[in-house]
């Protein structure tokens, strides 16, 4: 009697942590609302990134990095105490179904404004993609480095300026529901 009651109590056992240990994990979905912040980097000559501490910075070695303000939208993780109780594996990353349709970058230089969206480049690891907004294979590596790091995307200056200005720039983007977002940089001396 007491080896099946043992037994019945084990078996319980296992199908509790069988069913704790089940799919715990819900979508974690988020909206992109607007733009966070901008911030100005300068890469030296070893190729590492910091934020810019001066008045100006060569055009090549300039990066700009936008970081998206997020909403969300679900949760990923379904609060149990039982669930809590065992070892699981982690939820999967929250993602976004936002996408960018269209990208548009504005120079403001004392007062006058210019589209330079062509002259500036996506920065993906080591390759640089030249913003091109009919290029579906360039919005496609830009959306995808806004879900993949954490929402925010690199741009860097690909056109030599033709001499050295106080320069700010006007970063738009267009979303695939006609959302329009944008913010202005700090200005900066951008030198050939």
């Amino acid at each position: 009697m007491k080896a099946k009651f043992f037994f019945l109590f084990i078996l319980s056992g296992f199908a509790w942590l069988d069913w704790s240990c089940g799919n715990h994990c819900k979508d974690e979905l988020f909206d992109i609302v607007g733009l966070k912040g901008i911030q100005i980097f300068e890469t030296n000559p070893n190729g590492v990134r910091h934020k810019l501490s001066k008045d100006s910075v060569s055009y090549d070695s300039v990066s700009y990095m936008i970081t998206f303000e997020e909403k969300a939208l679900g949760s990923a993780y379904d609060f149990s105490l039982i669930s809590n109780a065992t070892a699981t594996e982690p939820c999967p990353p929250a993602y976004t179904k936002w996408e960018v349709d269209s990208v548009e970058i504005i120079s403001i230089i004392v007062g006058l404004e210019a589209d330079v969206t062509s002259s500036f480049y996506v920065i993906n690891y080591s390759e640089k993609m030249i913003i091109n907004n009919s290029n579906p294979e360039v919005m496609r590596i830009l959306n995808e480095n806004i879900r993949q790091n954490d929402s925010h995307v690199l741009f860097g200056i690909n056109g030599k300026p033709g001499k050295s200005e106080s320069t700010k720039f006007r970063f738009i983007f267009y979303d695939k529901n006609g959302r329009v977002i944008s913010k202005d940089s700090d200005p900066v001396v951008i030198t050939p």
